[in-house]
Protein backbone atom coordinates (compact mmCIF):
# COMPACT_ATOMS: atom_id res chain seq x y z
CA UNK A 1 0.00 0.00 0.00
CA UNK A 2 1.28 3.70 -0.68
CA UNK A 3 2.10 5.79 1.06
CA UNK A 4 0.32 8.77 1.12
CA UNK A 5 1.54 12.22 2.04
CA UNK A 6 0.36 13.93 5.31
CA UNK A 7 -0.85 16.90 3.26
CA UNK A 8 -3.40 15.23 1.06
CA UNK A 9 -4.39 13.29 3.81
CA UNK A 10 -4.65 16.89 5.87
CA UNK A 11 -6.67 18.55 2.62
CA UNK A 12 -8.97 15.12 2.74
CA UNK A 13 -10.08 15.27 6.65
CA UNK A 14 -10.58 19.03 5.63
CA UNK A 15 -12.61 18.69 2.95
CA UNK A 16 -15.09 15.84 4.95
CA UNK A 17 -15.64 18.20 7.78
CA UNK A 18 -16.75 20.78 5.53
CA UNK A 19 -19.38 18.44 3.23
CA UNK A 20 -22.91 19.04 3.95
CA UNK A 21 -23.17 15.57 5.09
CA UNK A 22 -20.89 15.51 8.04
CA UNK A 23 -22.38 18.59 9.67
CA UNK A 24 -25.69 16.87 9.21
CA UNK A 25 -24.13 13.59 10.59
CA UNK A 26 -22.86 15.79 13.31
CA UNK A 27 -25.69 17.59 14.22
CA UNK A 28 -28.02 14.09 14.17
CA UNK A 29 -25.59 12.74 16.74
CA UNK A 30 -25.67 15.88 19.14
CA UNK A 31 -29.71 15.66 18.58
CA UNK A 32 -29.44 11.81 19.43
CA UNK A 33 -27.33 12.10 22.33
CA UNK A 34 -29.82 14.67 23.63
CA UNK A 35 -32.66 12.64 22.94
CA UNK A 36 -31.31 9.35 24.41
CA UNK A 37 -29.90 11.09 28.08
CA UNK A 38 -34.12 12.70 27.83
CA UNK A 39 -35.14 9.35 27.68
CA UNK A 40 -33.21 8.11 30.30
CA UNK A 41 -33.93 10.99 32.43
CA UNK A 42 -37.85 10.35 32.14
CA UNK A 43 -37.27 6.26 32.34
CA UNK A 44 -35.80 7.25 35.82
CA UNK A 45 -38.45 8.63 37.13
CA UNK A 46 -40.92 6.44 36.16
CA UNK A 47 -40.53 3.93 38.93
CA UNK A 48 -41.95 6.15 41.70
CA UNK A 49 -44.94 7.09 39.71
CA UNK A 50 -44.94 3.25 39.44
CA UNK A 51 -44.78 2.45 42.74
CA UNK A 52 -47.26 4.83 44.29
CA UNK A 53 -50.30 3.50 45.90
CA UNK A 54 -53.50 3.12 43.41
CA UNK A 55 -55.97 4.21 45.55
CA UNK A 56 -58.34 6.84 47.38
CA UNK A 57 -57.62 7.12 50.97
CA UNK A 58 -60.72 8.06 52.99
CA UNK A 59 -60.43 10.78 55.14
CA UNK A 60 -58.70 9.24 57.98
CA UNK A 61 -56.24 7.83 55.57
CA UNK A 62 -57.32 4.10 55.12
CA UNK A 63 -59.12 2.06 52.92
CA UNK A 64 -59.86 -1.33 52.16
CA UNK A 65 -57.26 -4.15 51.30
CA UNK A 66 -58.67 -6.27 48.56
CA UNK A 67 -56.00 -8.84 48.66
CA UNK A 68 -56.21 -9.07 52.42
CA UNK A 69 -59.88 -8.33 52.32
CA UNK A 70 -59.26 -5.86 55.82
CA UNK A 71 -58.90 -2.03 56.24
CA UNK A 72 -55.56 -0.62 56.52
CA UNK A 73 -53.92 2.77 56.96
CA UNK A 74 -51.17 4.70 55.35
CA UNK A 75 -51.06 7.91 57.51
CA UNK A 76 -52.16 8.65 61.32
CA UNK A 77 -55.47 10.09 61.44
CA UNK A 78 -56.15 13.36 63.04
CA UNK A 79 -59.06 12.28 65.15
CA UNK A 80 -60.30 8.86 66.79
CA UNK A 81 -60.79 5.71 64.69
CA UNK A 82 -64.83 4.52 65.56
CA UNK A 83 -65.00 0.96 66.74
CA UNK A 84 -67.02 -0.21 64.10
CA UNK A 85 -63.34 0.21 61.36
CA UNK A 86 -62.27 -1.69 64.13
CA UNK A 87 -61.99 -5.63 64.47
CA UNK A 88 -63.71 -6.80 67.61
CA UNK A 89 -61.55 -7.36 70.52
CA UNK A 90 -64.17 -9.68 73.21
CA UNK A 91 -67.37 -11.68 72.14
CA UNK A 92 -68.93 -10.12 75.09
CA UNK A 93 -69.25 -6.50 74.91
CA UNK A 94 -70.04 -5.65 78.58
CA UNK A 95 -66.73 -7.62 79.55
CA UNK A 96 -63.81 -5.25 79.96
CA UNK A 97 -60.14 -6.61 79.59
CA UNK A 98 -58.86 -7.51 83.44
CA UNK A 99 -55.32 -5.93 82.67
CA UNK A 100 -53.16 -4.74 80.15
CA UNK A 101 -51.29 -7.78 80.22
CA UNK A 102 -54.70 -9.47 78.60
CA UNK A 103 -55.07 -6.52 76.09
CA UNK A 104 -51.65 -7.06 74.53
CA UNK A 105 -52.64 -10.94 74.95
CA UNK A 106 -55.42 -10.18 72.62
CA UNK A 107 -53.53 -8.22 69.85
CA UNK A 108 -54.07 -4.94 70.78
CA UNK A 109 -51.40 -1.97 72.15
CA UNK A 110 -54.04 -0.12 73.11
CA UNK A 111 -57.94 0.10 74.02
CA UNK A 112 -60.21 3.03 73.51
CA UNK A 113 -63.71 3.98 74.97
CA UNK A 114 -66.26 2.76 73.48
CA UNK A 115 -64.09 -0.34 71.82
CA UNK A 116 -65.05 -4.00 73.05
CA UNK A 117 -63.41 -4.66 76.47
CA UNK A 118 -62.19 -1.34 77.69
CA UNK A 119 -62.08 -0.12 81.19
CA UNK A 120 -61.93 2.84 83.41
CA UNK A 121 -59.66 0.37 85.03
CA UNK A 122 -56.97 0.42 82.08
CA UNK A 123 -57.18 4.16 81.37
CA UNK A 124 -55.29 5.74 84.04
CA UNK A 125 -55.20 9.76 82.62
CA UNK A 126 -58.55 9.03 81.65
CA UNK A 127 -58.28 10.44 78.10
CA UNK A 128 -60.30 7.73 76.34
CA UNK A 129 -57.11 5.40 75.32
CA UNK A 130 -56.53 2.49 77.47
CA UNK A 131 -53.33 0.60 78.23
CA UNK A 132 -50.58 3.48 76.63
Amino acid sequence: MPKLDSQLVDYFEYRIRQSVHYEAAARWGRGYACYLIASALAALSLPAVVDAHPGGLAADGCHNDRKNGRRHCHRASGGSVSSEDRPQRLTDQSRAFSDCTAVRAAGAATVRRGDPGYGQHLDRDNDGIGCE
